[in-house]
């Protein structure tokens, strides 16, 4: 009997042992010390009374799903459809359910560019032809097995709807710019609005509504509201890396301040107040703007983005700089230790 006892001793003080070697620091299943990051898609989807999804630089910020508008990932595969001369290439899903967007090829103005709007040469590229395919590679290290989109003149048309533009906002987007900067074109990220009289609008005339994101001729980034124009006076450049890019949008004493985030730093002091207008009734735009200052009239699309997109999402608060923080360093792969 005795003998059993000491054999049993040995095999249950084991798993206390093993318990001890990985007290006061993060497990990952080889006691390195180094906890993994969260998949970003459930991260930015989380159930705020669900635990947290991993462990983040900012563990005090709650990820909210009620905080997100809309989540276009732009990993779709796709699936061509011909109308006309319109080539449509199926949805650009949704992933918080409230509003798909619709992939959309137009030939003809990139085929035949205005001289001031011409497609600027890139050797080697086949940018001057319109389209766009699944990129070759994530720009998301904690979903590397996922492609990006691959914007070649393409856009995205995603149709209005109720509450698609909130008064304050904050517009997400990781980006990896394959255009020269030096060749004095604009590239369009996102833009909404334009000049026109939204639905239940009761002035009299049409009036100015909306903003863009843009890469502007200079090759620097610039948020631009329509009835203001430029926000920034000196933008950060358009880098030809992978880049996270935040713009938020607050309500102070009845106007709004727009502040520009790149890789979780804002390079740059907020804009002045200014006053917005939500685009109501406009279709939001990726990669792209239309020719007619009147969104209600149908896209014809110019100043196309030559890059690569995904996980582009809408928040219906301006994100601070932690949250900010906790997403770019889960997408850019940034270990938490």
């Amino acid at each position: 009997m005795i003998d059993w006892v000491l054999l049993l001793v040995p095999l249950l003080a084991l798993p206390i042992v093993l318990l001890f070697r990985f007290v006061g620091c993060g497990y990952d299943g080889v006691g390195t010390g180094v906890f993994p990051a969260p998949k970003y898609p459930e991260y930015i989807l989380a159930d705020p009374a669900a635990p947290p999804p991993g462990l983040v630089k900012h563990p005090e910020v709650r990820p909210n799903k009620n905080d997100v508008v809309a989540y276009w990932r732009l990993i779709d595969p796709v699936n061509i459809h011909v109308t006309g001369n319109i080539e449509t290439k199926g949805p650009a899903k949704d992933e918080r359910g409230f509003q798909d967007g619709i992939y959309v090829a137009q030939g003809t103005p990139f085929e035949k560019p205005e001289p001031v709007d011409a497609i600027p040469p890139s050797p080697g590229s086949d940018y001057t032809q319109p389209g766009s395919e699944s990129g070759d590679q994530s720009l998301i290290a904690s979903e590397p097995l996922v492609r990006c989109r691959s914007f070649k003149g393409e856009h995205i048309e995603v149709p209005f709807k109720d509450g698609l533009y909130p008064d304050q906002f904050s517009i997400e987007v990781w980006v990896l710019p394959k255009f020269p900067t030096d060749h004095d074109f604009e590239h369009t990220l996102v833009t909404a609005g334009g000049r026109y009289r939204p639905p239940l609008d009761p002035s009299p005339s049409a009036g100015l509504h909306g903003f863009s994101i843009v890469a502007d001729r200079t090759g620097h980034w610039q948020v631009r509201f329509p009835n203001i124009g430029d926000l920034f006076s000196n933008p950060p450049a358009a880098t030809l890396n992978k880049t996270h890019l935040v713009v938020t949008v607050t309500s102070e004493s009845g106007q709004s301040r727009v502040r520009l985030f790149i890789n979780a730093q804002e390079r740059l002091p907020p804009s002045n107040l200014v006053f917005y207008s939500p685009p109501k009734g406009a279709p939001l735009l990726i990669g792209a703007e239309s020719t007619h200052a009147d969104p209600t009239l149908p896209t014809v699309a110019h100043r196309p983005l030559y890059g690569f997109l995904q996980e582009l999402a809408i928040y219906r608060k301006p994100l601070s700089l932690n949250e900010i923080e906790n997403h770019f360093t889960i997408g850019n792969g940034t270990a938490v230790s």
